[in-house]
C-alpha cells in the first residue's frame, strides 16, 4: 500500500530552494507498497516547478509538497535503490503519492457540507491540481529529467 512515512522537515534555503533535514520515506504502492523511496536528510528541493507566471494559481508548495519532494529525488536519481526507473515510473509515483496526499485531506477535514456528501471539502480542487501538475510533468518534465541525466539532444 502507498504511505508516507514520516512528516516531512525542511530548512529554508532561500527564495526557491529547501534542504531536507530528516530522512523521509515513501512507499510506492505498485506493485505491493515493498518499494521505499529514500530522501535523505540534505537533499534540496524546490517542491513542484512551476513556473512562476502560474505561481498564483498553483505555487511550488501546497498540499502536495510530500509528493513533489518524492519527485524530485527520483527526477534527480533515476533510480530507487538498485532500480533503475524511467521519466514515466517517476510521475506515476507523483501522481500516486498526490491521490495518497488528497485522500488523507479528506479524510481529516471531513466535507464541506452534510447535505453535500458527494463532493468532500477540497477533493475536487486537489483533483483538479493534481491533475494539471500530472499532466504538466508528462508534457514539460522531458527537460528536467534529460539535466539530471545529463544527456544533450
Amino acid at each position: 500500500m502507498a504511505a508516507f512515512f514520516a512528516k516531512l522537515e525542511l530548512e529554508y534555503v532561500d527564495g526557491r530552494f529547501w534542504t531536507v533535514t530528516a530522512p523521509f520515506d515513501y512507499a510506492v504502492g505498485a506493485p505491493n507498497g515493498s518499494t521505499v523511496v529514500r530522501v535523505e536528510a540534505g537533499f534540496t528541493t524546490d517542491f513542484a516547478s512551476v513556473p512562476k507566471i502560474f505561481w498564483n494559481l498553483l505555487p511550488p508548495t501546497g498540499w502536495y509538497g510530500k509528493a513533489a519532494v518524492i519527485h524530485d529525488k527520483l527526477y534527480h536519481d533515476g533510480r530507487i535503490g538498485a532500480l533503475v526507473i524511467n521519466q514515466k515510473y517517476a510521475d506515476d509515483v507523483l501522481n500516486e503519492a498526490m491521490c495518497v496526499l488528497a485522500a488523507a485531506w479528506v479524510l481529516e477535514h471531513g466535507r464541506s457540507k452534510p447535505d453535500a456528501p458527494q463532493i468532500p471539502h477540497g477533493e475536487l480542487r486537489s483533483l483538479t491540481e493534481r491533475e494539471i501538475i500530472y499532466r504538466g510533468v508528462r508534457l514539460g518534465g522531458w527537460a528536467a529529467w534529460r539535466a539530471h541525466r545529463k544527456v544533450r539532444p
